[in-house]
């Protein structure tokens, strides 16, 4: 009978004001300081162009099964605005090969060249903002910034007589989404994240032909995570 009332009272409370810390009804997700492990799938658009005397362009889109871990802090005021600040990394990175034609010279011109892009998104600076509907659930806003590596090369080929190529940058973008979490009890919760990101423009010189590489990024990620609330 204890149990029973203790669970009715939770439930009760939980569907009107709750000031922030109600003992052991108090499931709150992602108040104070937070951390978190996740899966997700990210979908990928990355676009090379390739430009010199004539210029092509070449869109690919990879998907991918990537992991993450996440630290941050949130507060709640006024018994339901919430706002909370997140750093974050995804994990691993991804590549993608592309095939585009030569376009330097008219010798180059016939024939393709495979370039490979490596992209590692190590780490994502974000505010959420929110709203809590009682005590355990949480809805949430996210925007911020995403920082990344990105690695370009290009293997010599022998007909017609070309270098190989390498060269290495950083890229910063932004990003928005939203996300829902669930207090499963007082440390231990779960949530579910979607958010798009858009990188700029990366552009990478090759002087020995006059050829620029620009690469655009964009990128959708739906995932699912375990919180621990301190």
């Amino acid at each position: 009978m204890r149990k029973i009332a203790t669970v009715a009272l939770c439930f009760t409370l939980s569907n009107v004001s709750y000031a922030g810390t109600m003992g052991v009804c108090d499931n709150e997700p992602k108040e104070n300081f937070y951390a978190g492990v996740g899966i997700g799938g990210t979908f990928n658009s990355d676009t090379l162009k390739a430009i010199s005397v004539n210029s092509t362009s070449v869109t690919n889109s990879p998907t991918q099964t990537v992991g993450n871990v996440y630290i941050g802090y949130g507060h709640t005021f006024m018994d339901k605005l919430f706002l909370g600040v997140e750093a974050n990394t995804y994990f691993p990175g991804h590549t993608d090969n592309f095939s585009t034609p030569g376009v330097s010279s008219a010798a180059f011109s016939g024939n393709y060249y495979s370039e490979q892009y490596t992209f590692k998104d190590y780490l994502g600076l974000d505010l959420l903002p929110g709203l809590r509907f009682n005590s355990n659930t949480l809805i949430y806003a996210r925007t911020g910034l995403s920082f990344r590596d990105i690695n370009i090369s290009q293997n010599s080929t022998a007909t017609p007589s070309s270098d190989s190529y390498y060269n290495a940058g950083h890229s910063m973008g932004g990003r928005f989404g939203a996300g829902v979490a669930y207090g499963l009890s007082k440390n231990i919760g779960v949530a579910v994240d979607y958010f798009y990101t858009y990188y700029p423009t990366f552009g990478s010189y090759w002087n020995t032909y006059n050829l620029q590489f620009n690469m655009t990024s964009n990128q959708n990620y739906v995932g699912a995570s375990l919180i621990y609330t301190a």
